[in-house]
């Protein structure tokens, strides 16, 4: 049996990653423009790893956007009677957007961490048997920063889920 942190990065990275509900349709539905963005998602672009964007640059060359999806904080609440576990999970996803001129470069992750926001919102409620998804997000942005390409800029959405375990 998976751990609430294990089970909560599988359940957004799931949301994120599906070709339905989750950041292709967010991204072809949020564009305004064919050239803004390409709704096709890479396994390689969705990632588990919370590491600086200048380690992965050294370990291999990443598809732009990259979507890091990582644990923050861990809660054991003991709302729930008799449970092992029931409590909250910060999940985050970071997005990191990589390009070789300033031009733009604001406007992208701005772009594609709203598209985070958009799978958040649309998926609100119970995502799996015993996590729940309340649709409450906080989204930050870091200033733009030698690295990746040339420039990079990231967001970092915020999102808490509630999880049980029996």
């Amino acid at each position: 049996m998976a751990t609430p942190t294990q089970r909560s990065v599988q359940t957004l990275r799931r949301l994120l990653g599906d070709a339905v509900d989750g950041l292709p349709a967010s991204i072809a539905m949020l564009r305004e423009s064919p050239e803004q963005a390409d709704a096709s998602i890479e396994e390689r672009q969705l990632g588990l790893l919370q590491a600086p964007p200048e380690l992965h640059d050294r370990v291999g060359k990443a598809s732009q956007p990259t979507y890091q999806v990582y644990v923050e904080r861990v809660r054991n609440k003991m709302t729930e009677k008799f449970r092992k576990f029931s409590g909250t999970v910060d999940v985050v996803v970071e997005v990191r957007v990589s390009q070789d001129r300033l031009e733009g470069l604001t406007e992208r992750v701005q772009f594609f961490a709203d598209a985070v926001t958009d799978v958040v919102e649309r998926n609100r409620g119970c995502v799996e048997e015993g996590v729940y998804l309340p649709g409450t997000y906080e989204v930050s942005f870091e200033p733009v920063k030698k690295g990746g390409l040339n420039v990079m800029q990231t967001a970092r959405v915020k999102c808490e889920l509630e999880v049980s375990r029996g």
